[in-house]
Formats: structure tokens, C-alpha cells, sequence
């Protein structure tokens, strides 16, 4: 049963693209749509190979108690073997004491190795632990942007513009993602994402953003981070661009009294050029 769990966990387990390392991609696996949206609540398919990695932790130890256990038996009873021509010396008291000493010995050193292990295991972690508390732990305060910024505040006073479309991944600027969907959900908007979960965001949203903008329109809004001027130059001047708080929108009509942006006078960040690999 365990043996057939552990299989079956190491199957799911198995990463849809199949690489040799970071720079040689061997082949994918294409799986159904709805086995890809389980797995992206968790982010990494890998993390079920831990259930079979606890099993086989588990049979080592009680592999290693069982082999220690037996050689610790046949030490003792080598040294309580009858000697042809000798009584046997020794009460039961002391062959019962013998026992638990052997016994106790033999526990001694996996334990020690587990402790071993386990110190390992905690030092090489530890600072990926503080990493993940410390992004983790970090507040984001959602802006009211119709109450703080003119342009959004111009914006919403359009009642034909209803939908928010964020043009990139916008997930690693939480501050504009939850301001943003604050402002959409205050005024009966919509966005085309929010952060649920990450194949929400990932695999599935993300899909559908670059149809978006091959299609855009007078009702949308499109939202670009900081990180996003190098997209609003291949877009172009298909757009009206202006600056709001953390980021950009653009527009296929200008706003009256609002200062227009060229994304080439823009400068790139160097933020925007290790993300983006220029």
C-alpha cells in the first residue's frame, strides 16, 4: 500500500516540461487543463514528491532500527553462548538488564543520525525560511485611487470604461493589484485578474491578456507596472498613456487636462531589465 502511494506521488509529482537543466528543454507532458489548475494551487508539482520522500525517510529509519536491532542480537547472544563443558553463569535479572542495555544501544546511533539529518536539513534551509518571512510578511496598503489620483479619479467619472485590464503579470506588485481591484469592486468594475491562487494568475489568466491587447477597446482600461514601459513601446501609439500611482494606464481616447506620456521618453528601469532579461 505505502509502496503503491509513494508511486502514485511521484508521478503527480512530475513536472509537465522535462528539462536537462535550467537551459536544455528535453520535452513536455501535456496534461488535461484541470490536472494543470490543481497542481497551480500549490505553484510547483514538485512539492507531492514529498509525500513519497516521508515514506522512504521512513522505511530507511525503520530499515536501519531493524538492522541494528539484529546485529545487537547476535552480539548478545554470542556472548551468553553455553561453553561446552561450563555451566551457563548469569540469573535472568541480568540477561533481562543485558537486554534493555542492547536494546537501548541499538536506538543510540539513528538517532544520532536522524539528529544529524535533521540539523542538516535546518541549516540548509534557514535562509530560504527567512527570505519566505520576509515577503511574506510584508503589508500592502490598498490606495483609494478615485479619491487620490486625478487621472483615476477622471477615469471613473467615464462610466463607459468598466473593465480593468492588467496588462502583464501583475501579481509581484500587490500594492497596485489590490488597489486597482479595490477601485474596480468600489465603483462595479471588473479586472481581468486578482491573485487566488497562482495558476489563476499564471497559467490561466495570463492566457488571455496578450488577446487583450491584439483587440483593444474603448470600454477598458489597461494597467502596466513599473515594469512594463518596454510593453507600452511595442504597443505603441495605439494607446494614451499617463502616470498613476505605481504604475501607468493607458488609453485609446486621450483624457482632456491630463499631461500624456511617450513610452519612449520613458526610461527603463533596472528592475524592468533583469525581469525582462535586456
Amino acid at each position: 500500500m505505502l509502496t503503491a502511494t509513494a508511486l502514485i506521488f511521484f508521478v503527480i509529482s512530475l513536472s509537465p516540461t522535462v528539462n536537462f537543466d535550467a537551459q536544455h528543454h528535453l520535452f513536455s507532458i501535456p496534461y488535461p487543463r484541470f490536472i494543470l489548475s490543481a497542481w497551480g494551487i500549490v505553484r510547483a508539482s514538485g512539492r507531492f514528491m514529498w509525500v513519497t520522500s516521508f515514506i522512504l525517510m521512513a522505511g530507511a529509519v525503520c530499515w536501519l532500527f531493524g538492522v541494528f536491532q539484529r546485529t545487537t542480537a547476535g552480539n548478545r547472544a554470542e556472548s551468553i553462548k553455553e561453553v561446552p563443558g561450563q555451566k551457563k553463569t548469569g540469573c535472568r535479572a541480568e540477561e533481562g538488564g543485558r537486554k534493555r542495555k542492547g536494546a537501548g544501544a541499538s536506538l543510540l546511533l539513528p538517532c544520532l543520525l536522524l539528529c544529524a539529518v535533521l540539523a542538516l536539513q535546518l541549516t540548509d534551509i534557514s535562509g530560504e525560511l527567512e527570505r519566505r518571512h520576509a515577503k511574506y510578511t510584508k503589508e500592502y496598503t490598498a490606495v483609494r485611487l478615485g479619491e487620490s489620483d486625478p487621472v483615476w479619479k477622471e477615469i471613473l467619472q467615464d462610466k463607459s470604461k468598466v473593465h480593468f485590464i492588467f496588462a502583464s503579470d501583475v501579481t509581484n506588485n500587490q500594492t497596485l493589484m489590490y488597489s486597482v481591484a479595490n477601485c474596480a469592486v468600489d465603483n462595479g468594475r471588473t479586472t481581468n485578474i486578482f491573485y487566488v491562487a497562482h495558476d489563476a494568475s499564471k497559467a490561466g489568466s495570463l492566457d488571455g491578456i496578450e488577446k487583450e491587447l491584439e483587440s483593444l477597446n474603448d470600454e477598458s482600461v489597461y494597467v502596466f507596472r513599473d515594469y512594463d514601459v518596454t510593453l507600452m513601446r511595442q504597443i505603441g501609439s495605439s494607446l494614451h498613456y499617463y502616470r498613476v500611482y505605481s504604475g501607468y494606464v493607458g488609453l485609446t481616447q486621450p483624457l482632456a487636462g491630463q499631461t500624456e506620456l511617450d513610452p519612449w521618453t520613458i526610461p527603463i528601469s533596472e528592475g524592468e531589465r533583469e525581469e525582462r532579461g535586456l
